[in-house]
C-alpha cells in the first residue's frame, strides 16, 4: 500500500506495448512531469481524506482508481 513509481515499472500496460504502443506516450510523460513538479513546488502538506475511503483499481490495472486526498 505505497506509491513506488518504478514498481512493475517495465510491465505497465498504461501505454501500451509493441504494435500496440501509444505514439503520444512521450507527451504524455512530459506532460504529468510539469504538472507534478509544478504541483509539488506548491504543496506543503499532502494527507489522505479521511472522511472518504480509496478505492483499488480493477484488473488489469493496479494501485487505486481513486485516492481521496487533501493538497495544501
Amino acid at each position: 500500500d505505497a506509491f513506488d513509481p518504478k514498481r512493475n515499472r517495465h510491465n505497465n500496460l498504461l501505454y501500451g506495448a509493441g504494435v500496440h504502443v501509444c505514439p503520444g506516450a512521450p507527451l504524455a510523460r512530459l506532460e504529468l512531469r510539469v504538472v507534478l513538479k509544478a504541483l509539488l513546488a506548491r504543496t506543503r502538506k499532502i494527507t489522505l481524506a479521511s472522511d472518504q475511503k480509496p478505492e483499488r483499481a480493477s484488473f488489469p490495472a493496479s494501485g487505486w482508481s481513486s485516492l481521496p486526498v487533501f493538497i495544501r
